[in-house]
């Protein structure tokens, strides 16, 4: 048995195919005798398309760039796919040209038979590509295909391509994007698609894999998490899904194969190790209560697992250095959906242990603590995506984030004054947001988000299975549909009888306005570049005795402005000034620096007054240098170095210990000067 598993665009340069890496080593150590390959096709695909093209296209993948793919399968909507490619093209070229100026590849947006000879070039070739693949797996007797990053349309090209080439070859597909009643629907749609995984591949592949290398079709037909042309008519929601019971049985996986390409192709990538720590997220729950409303109502990125699952932290600190020695190479991407729920501290102190200088990128939720913040910078996070979302608490409970803005806030701080380089989203849209909502919005970005970096916004889009489709009663919204772009690419009779993973949908009655959030988003984006080099809006020093706040919001001011928001805190302010804090007020300020409720407040400053308290708070509320929900209080200033918030969170953390219960109450004066705080 010889078995090829490819990777197709758009998946992103900077990184292997971890789902192509992880089965073929599965496979390789549970079937040794197999002839097991590993085809990063993207790589080759992105210098026939051209390396800065294909990066574009890449962001855009799960609408643009997919699309562009529809052709190839249905030659016959060509010349109706290249007039709705041009439209899509056009917006994308110019989002890029107002962001980043021109560029000699990027062809003028305002030119349209620049942007059509643009896209129909692509297509063809895009086609060629695809065919060139398919002659290199052809001799293969089961060929793998990942859908995952945009790749439906591109995988499906390459199947027809197989199939024309060499029928005899079984095309499987498995990944995200096939999940649920999609690949059910592809398998009655496309002949030449033979098999469909569900969920994660190794066990059901691999059982697949040996059915066929039998030949029992039927004991093939009847794989576990695998729906069959024979069984797509039972099996329309998909087939229940086969996992492995611990990750840490699984093999470290090799990237070989992609090394070898970029050798072959004399490609200097500068790429990033991936590593697995754990599938799944543990704050969907829906599993296990049944209740579709424990998640995040917006996610669908968990239906390829029953739940979470991680690896030990012994495993994967195993993992990262049999990687990054093997590829010498310490820049380290995390798959994970979300950090770990626990131990988070004993990882990140077991990364800063191996002594590999990481620079590691994460994704995580706004509830990691201060002190977790500061040891994941000592292990060497370098950027991160943390879930934001929403600035409005009333707008993260409608989304079901299960967060609140002053926790976004801590985290948006954190990440700032540790230099982490933070990629944060602002999901705008959601159906059954109100005015309201988007008011609290854009007055916590224009009062308080501008002291941090820049938030992008990301347009609400329904995937299948996700909260807002299992309950769309309670959500306004109706006619819920394919993807438009995608349903204007296929022949009718195809879009009806398809089931995919991305749709559009109609508002029921009028949806919100979030253009002024987009505005603000959009501009302060593009005024704030390279921000972490910059001297923050709103940041402070501290002394011996005393803290210096420097307000620098007043600079922004044309911003606000240009906007029309005039009206604006920030928009009243100087082009600078200051704060000093002395004695008390200066340590009260710093123990505000991780989120405090009014009690705790009062119960560490019992020597001072509580009307003093409450007259400190209320004007540094006035003057936005903190943010107050319900009685919680947090303060804003970023540290202007890294070692600052570093030693104050240390300071705090052993402060905090020594009045710990069993630790007698005794109270220690509360530091101030971070820098001098031991570690």
């Amino acid at each position: 048995m010889n078995v090829a598993v490819v990777a197709l665009p758009w998946s992103q340069l900077s990184r292997p195919s971890a789902a192509v890496a992880a089965l073929a080593t599965f496979l390789r150590r549970e079937e040794p005798s197999w002839e097991v390959s590993a085809f990063y096709e993207y790589v080759r695909i992105s210098e026939v398309v051209g390396v800065e093209l294909y990066e574009l296209i890449a962001e855009a993948a799960h609408s643009m760039g997919e699309a562009f793919f529809i052709p190839c399968v249905h030659t016959e909507q060509r010349e109706r796919a290249v007039d709705e490619l041009v439209v899509e093209a056009t917006k994308v070229f110019r989002t890029f040209v107002e962001h980043a100026g021109p560029h000699p590849w990027v062809p003028d947006p305002d030119d349209e038979r620049a942007v059509r000879e643009t896209v129909v070039t692509l297509i063809a070739r895009l086609e060629e590509a695809v065919r060139t693949t398919a002659e290199r797996v052809a001799r293969f007797d089961v060929v793998g295909l990942t859908t995952c990053f945009g790749q439906l349309w591109a995988n499906l090209a390459l199947a027809k391509a197989i199939k024309d080439i060499a029928p005899g070859v079984t095309v499987v597909l498995g990944g995200s994007t096939v999940s649920s009643a999609v690949g059910p629907s592809i398998l009655r749609q496309y002949a030449f698609v033979d098999f469909v995984v569900q969920g994660e591949g190794e066990l059901p592949f691999l059982a697949l894999a040996r059915a066929l290398a039998k030949g029992d079709r039927d004991e093939a037909d009847a794989t576990r998490a695998v729906v069959s042309r024979r069984t797509a008519d039972a099996l329309t929601q998909g087939a229940p899904l086969w996992e492995v019971a611990q990750m840490d049985d699984l093999p470290i996986p090799s990237y070989d194969d992609f090394v070898a390409e970029l050798e072959r192709l004399g490609m200097p990538l500068d790429w990033a190790v991936p590593f697995e720590g754990s599938r799944g997220c543990w704050w969907d729950r829906i599993n296990r209560t049944g209740n579709p409303k424990d998640t995040c109502f917006f996610c669908n990125l968990n239906l390829q697992w029953k739940g979470y699952r991680e690896k030990s932290i012994g495993r994967v600190l195993d993992e990262v250095r049999a990687l990054t020695e093997r590829y010498a190479n310490t820049r380290v991407f995390c798959l994970d959906n979300i950090l770990r729920h626990k131990g988070t501290s004993e990882l990140a102190e077991g990364l800063q242990a191996l002594g590999g200088h990481f620079e590691i990128f994460h994704e995580l939720r706004a509830n990691v603590s201060p002190l977790e913040w500061v040891q994941l910078k000592d292990a060497g996070m370098h950027s991160a995506q943390v879930g934001i979302e929403g600035l409005s608490t009333s707008y993260l409970r409608r989304i079901g984030k299960g967060t609140t803005t002053i926790q976004n806030l801590q985290a948006m701080r954190y990440v700032r004054e540790l230099e982490i380089t933070h990629f944060g989203n602002l999901i705008v849209d959601f159906p059954g947001a109100t005015e309201e909502e988007v008011d609290e919005t854009l007055r916590n970005l224009l009062d308080y988000g501008v002291c941090f970096d820049p938030l992008n916004t990301s347009p609400f889009t329904l995937g299948r299975d996700a909260t807002v489709f299992r309950m769309q009663g309670e959500f306004p919204i109706e006619n819920v549909r394919n993807r438009d772009l995608f349903a204007r690419l296929l022949p009718p009779e195809v879009n009806a009888e398809l089931r995919l993973f991305d749709l559009s949908f109609d508002f029921r009655g009028d949806n919100v306005d979030w253009s002024d959030v987009r505005a603000f988003c959009k501009r302060f984006m593009r005024d704030r570049p390279g921000t972490i080099f910059r001297k923050p809006y709103l940041s402070y020093r501290p002394g011996e005795t005393f803290v210096r706040i420097y307000e620098r919001r007043g600079q922004a001011a044309e911003i606000y402005k240009a906007l029309g928001h005039e009206d604006a805190y920030v928009a009243g302010l100087p082009w600078a000034m200051t704060y000093v804090l002395r004695g008390e007020l200066a340590r009260l300020y710093v123990f505000c620096m991780k989120i405090r409720t009014r009690a705790e407040i009062g119960e560490r400053f019992p020597d001072v007054a509580p009307e003093a308290i409450d007259g400190a708070l209320a004007d540094w509320d006035a003057k936005r240098i903190v943010f107050r929900e319900g009685s919680k209080v947090l303060a804003l200033a970023v540290a202007e170095e890294p070692k600052i918030a570093r030693a104050r969170v240390l300071a705090q953390e052993a402060e905090e210990a020594s009045r710990a219960p069993g630790r007698g109450k005794q109270r220690r004066p509360l530091p101030v000067l971070g820098a001098k705080a031991s570690p």
